[in-house]
């Protein structure tokens, strides 16, 4: 899967070489920001792209669905996370940069018309 790759190509520098937990947890709070902040930038316009072509009720439901899906992915990281001791809280982070990252794919290709 390419998107682990993307995530890792997305950290610092620095976080080639984490080897405590700490540094660890840190690089993957830096990949889900790098995560979240692409997916906050194509989120408008695949909003109003498809405001746009469909209409008030189309963007509502996509609205609704975004909502929806990061409740999903919230609560699913979370999951994900137990039973992890020490590496909770990367392993939380790393699932949602892996989940943002294929929802910003599906923004984009609304935005791209695919």
């Amino acid at each position: 899967m390419i998107l682990p790759l993307l995530l890792f190509l997305a950290a610092p520098d620095d976080c080639e070489n984490a080897v405590t937990q700490i540094e660890m947890t840190e690089c993957a709070a830096q990949m889900f920001a790098v995560a979240d902040a692409e997916l906050n930038a194509v989120w408008p316009r695949a909003y109003a792209e498809v405001k746009s072509r469909g209409g008030a009720d189309y963007a509502q439901a996509l609205l609704t669905s975004q909502r929806a899906w990061i409740a999903y992915r919230d609560s699913q990281c979370l999951f994900a996370s137990h039973g992890a001791g020490s590496g909770a809280s990367m392993r939380q982070l790393t699932c949602k940069a892996l989940l943002t990252n294929e929802r910003t794919m599906v923004l984009r290709g609304i935005v791209e018309g695919d």
